[in-house]
């Protein structure tokens, strides 16, 4: 899809969920993620899906259903597990998923070594806080109300980092690591994708996170991440990988039906 229909495609559906918000009076919804950061740099065609927090517990999956019916004329993929429900918004510009959730959809925010963490700093325990600190790094951690149709920084993070150009993690970076490896496959791409750095905590925490990044997730799942990497900057994607030990990953076999390669 070309980015002009994308951003057309974008901004239809915020304004599908404005007119859900508005006529049913609802001050509980935000969009979260990658497009408020999109937002911020004015390429919200970038934004992949639609990502929609509720603040209040259970509320997710009702507002998906009644968003589904009411207003696209059809019914929501429900995920019990993690308590979101999702649907797919068509129309001329293309398609697009919206999701809609309550806590975080990563499970290691239920963990209770990070729910201590963030009991200790004062954030409080409630679906849209647990959303915001499960998006692994500062960036991605604004928010766009959709009843007063602006953004907001809650963590008072992402803006900063935003402008210095710099990716870190919202919970320490050793239990970020520790609990979702692929963070540090994450933090790579996003450097290279918007020409950042990582910061120190974030890079020892990679360095140090390897092996468990390789005997925890299924080699399937980092030769995608890999693949996302290379097709961004191959050169410096490689180089990159090399400096946080994941050099190794460019030789399995695997990798060349991702890139395309034929066998020799």
């Amino acid at each position: 899809m070309d980015p002009a229909s994308k951003e057309i495609l974008i901004y239809e559906v915020v304004a599908k969920l404005t007119y859900f918000t508005k006529l049913y009076g609802i001050e509980s919804l935000f969009i979260v993620g990658g497009f408020c950061r999109e937002l911020y740099y004015g390429t919200v065609w970038k934004s992949s899906d639609i990502d929609v927090a509720s603040a209040f517990h259970d509320q997710a999956i009702q507002l998906g259903n009644l968003f589904a019916s009411e207003v696209l004329n059809t019914s929501p993929e429900v995920y019990k597990r993690s308590g979101a429900a999702a649907v797919n918004f068509k129309s001329e510009a293309g398609e697009i998923r919206i999701e809609f959730q309550g806590h975080s959809v990563n499970q290691y925010m239920h963990n209770q070594e990070v729910r201590q963490w963030m009991h200790n700093q004062g954030i409080e325990d409630v679906p849209l806080m647990n959303n915001i600190y499960g998006r692994d790094f500062t960036i991605n951690s604004m928010i766009y109300a959709l009843d007063d149709e602006k953004v907001y920084d809650p963590t008072g993070l992402a803006v900063e980092d935003l402008e210095r150009k710099i990716i870190s993690s919202l919970i320490p970076s050793d239990l970020l690591v520790k609990y979702n490896p692929l963070a540090i496959l994450r933090a790579i791409r996003f450097a290279l994708t918007y020409d950042f750095h990582i910061d120190d905590d974030m890079r020892s925490a990679m360095k140090a996170g390897t092996d468990n990044l390789c005997n925890s997730v299924s080699a399937e799942r980092i030769i995608k991440e890999i693949v996302r990497i290379l097709k961004i900057d191959a050169e410096q994607g490689i180089e990159m990988l090399q400096k946080y030990n994941m050099g190794r990953m460019l030789l399995v076999p695997e990798l060349k039906q991702y890139l395309g390669g034929g066998d020799d």
